[in-house]
């Protein structure tokens, strides 16, 4: 396994491999980790977790929020979708209908707005994803990390 030196990577980056954790300490069983686009948009992470999907943008500035959303309308994707930024770039108020607000400290990430409090809460998504493209964005995912040629190996 290759390591990383933490100090040569993006602000992005790093909001990104915390995202990545955030998402697994919170039932995702798979994540996509490196950004993939999606319609007009840009998705920084995905999860699924029992049968529901879990959408990540990560920004540590305010200049890129703007873009944040752009994902929400075309493919429809992500039955929950939250923005992770360093604390107070961004307030719950100014997020679209829905969305959650993760906020990253040094050592912890904050359920700002919009995290569900309890496991079977995260059945009840607020957006309807469209599966397909869900699953167009998880195979690319996986092609493009080689892990299907290697999933596809291991079965026959």
């Amino acid at each position: 396994m290759d390591t990383i030196d933490l100090e040569t990577l993006t602000p992005e980056q790093l909001l990104r491999r915390r995202a990545a954790r955030w998402l697994r300490a919170n039932g995702c069983t798979a994540v996509a980790e490196r950004g993939l686009p999606a319609g007009d948009g840009y998705v920084d992470l995905m999860g699924w977790r029992d049968g529901r999907s879990v959408l990540l943008r990560c920004f540590s500035e305010s200049r890129a929020l703007a873009s944040c959303f752009t994902v929400a309308s075309s493919p429809n994707v992500g039955n929950w979708r939250f923005c992770l930024t360093p604390p107070e770039l961004v307030e719950a108020e100014q997020l679209p209908p829905g969305w959650g607000l993760l906020w990253a400290h040094p050592r912890r990430i904050e359920s700002v707005a919009g995290v569900p409090a309890s496991a079977a809460l995260w059945q009840q998504g607020p957006f309807v994803a469209d599966k397909d493209a869900e699953l167009e964005l998880f195979t690319a995912a996986l092609g493009r990390d080689g892990l299907l040629a290697q999933l596809m190996r291991r079965g026959s």
